[in-house]
């Protein structure tokens, strides 16, 4: 369909120039030039910048594609009503982690055991730190409860590193500082795909906060609205427990200290084979 511009050909050239956006093909489009032809209209070269067309360069001639500016004081400003403006976080990351994206993040990887702690090392394998890509994706990484919290204990073991503290100082800074995180930590536990369960509804994650409503409203059973409590019954009798495929078994728990001192002493031996530079 040609273009719905009621316009002189200078006029559509004007609207359509580079740098001007355009929508074609229900795409965005960055033009990059436009000139006029004998018999096809106005023929536009773009840049793709939308998901599907990033990156990608074509050509349309105005008499054969819809070509329509993206004209800024046609802007709508439309409220983000997704819960706790998950939409809007969603696409600032996207576009945050595609201008960091750096290659070596591909050879990343958690500070894991695999001989010492082979549930863990399983659990946390099944979403390898390093299967990133500059697009997130529904697969990337720290999507689930354990990876998350795995991350914050890498984190907070490198900052102690950096900041000249063994691991044991580390430690007794958590015992007395975050008497409250380790109070709810002593109520959680984490099934062999990541997700967590907690006695605490302060630390319970969204598919516990969803399956508790379900159960409220009937669309399981009673004893799930407290998922913590069917998780105990679990502990003194597995048997007894149907997980309706929302949890998998085997199930572990958490316990910081002994996770960060790992973490420390891993990361404390990587940065004994660096040399001056920074490389192994």
């Amino acid at each position: 369909m040609p273009v719905t511009i009621t316009a002189t050909p200078h006029d559509v050239i004007s609207l359509i120039a580079p740098g001007a956006q355009v929508v074609v093909r229900d795409e965005e489009w960055l033009v990059r030039s436009a000139r006029q032809t004998p018999t096809n209209g106005v023929l536009v070269r773009c840049l793709g910048t939308s998901t599907l067309v990033r990156d990608t360069e074509a050509t349309f001639f105005t008499h054969l594609d819809r070509v329509e500016p993206l004209r800024p004081e046609e802007t709508r400003l439309v409220l983000d009503d997704s819960p706790n403006f998950r939409r809007s976080r969603l696409c600032l990351e996207a576009v945050i982690r595609k201008e960091l994206f750096d290659e070596t993040w591909l050879n990343d990887g958690w500070t894991v055991d695999a001989v010492t702690e082979p549930e863990l090392a399983e659990a946390l394998g099944r979403a390898p730190l390093g299967a990133v890509g500059a697009e997130w994706t529904m697969a990337t990484p720290l999507r689930r409860d354990m990876d998350r919290r795995q991350a914050l204990a890498e984190i907070a073991a490198i900052a102690a590193i950096m900041l000249g503290l063994s691991a044991e100082q580390l430690c007794a800074m958590h015992r007395t500082q975050l008497a409250v995180l380790r109070k709810h930590e002593y109520r959680m536990a984490f099934d062999a795909e990541g997700r967590s369960l907690c006695g605490y509804h302060q630390s319970a994650g969204y598919r516990q906060s969803q399956l508790q409503a379900r159960a409220k409203a009937g669309d399981l059973p009673r004893e799930w609205s407290n998922l913590w409590k069917l998780y105990e019954q679990y502990e003194d009798d597995p048997s007894s427990v149907d997980w309706r495929g929302h949890h998998t078994p085997p199930f572990t728990r958490p316990d910081r200290e002994a996770e960060m001192t790992r973490v420390y002493r891993s990361f404390q031996a990587r940065l004994a084979t660096l040399d001056g530079s920074g490389h192994r």
